[in-house]
């Protein structure tokens, strides 16, 4: 039985090249950091229990970098299983996988740099971590599998 393997662009896939637009990037950038700062200030409130101003700037570019690092991170893991590794028939899995390791990325990342700094107790800085990741994960990559992306 002969198996049908696809080949995917092992230089660069084409579905990236629409993220290195420079109009796509920097819609890209004011989004994330749109849902970075409603995502932090959330968590200020509820979890730190009070909004500091100082606290929010001092902080959210930090935290808008790291997660954006975070992304990159995810994808280069996405790009390199799905190049690498040949997947016939689950080429949705490695998205998946993707976001699975920018999300716990973007936890470790927050956690150690930015929450466990603050005057938090340990519980809150993994509540604060946790939402994060779990809330900014780059969902945008299960986008290459909708009808409008392919």
């Amino acid at each position: 039985m002969k198996k049908d393997y696809k080949l995917y662009n092992f230089i660069l896939p084409p579905f990236l090249l629409i993220g290195f637009t420079p109009w796509f990037l920097g819609l890209s950038l004011v989004g994330n950091f749109i849902i970075d700062s409603a995502v932090y200030i959330a968590i200020l409130f509820a979890v730190y229990k009070r909004f500091d101003s100082t606290l929010y700037l001092k902080k959210i570019f930090i935290l808008w970098g790291l997660g954006f690092l975070a992304d990159l991170i995810g994808l280069f893991c996405w790009y390199v299983s799905e190049t690498l590794v040949i997947y016939p028939t689950h080429p949705i899995g490695t998205a998946i996988a993707g976001i699975i390791i920018a999300s716990g990325s973007i936890f470790l990342l927050d956690y150690f740099i930015v929450f466990k700094r603050l005057d938090m107790t340990k519980k809150q800085a993994i509540i604060s971590a946790l939402s994060f990741a779990i809330l900014t994960a780059p969902y945008t990559f299960l986008l290459r599998f909708t009808p409008y992306f392919r």
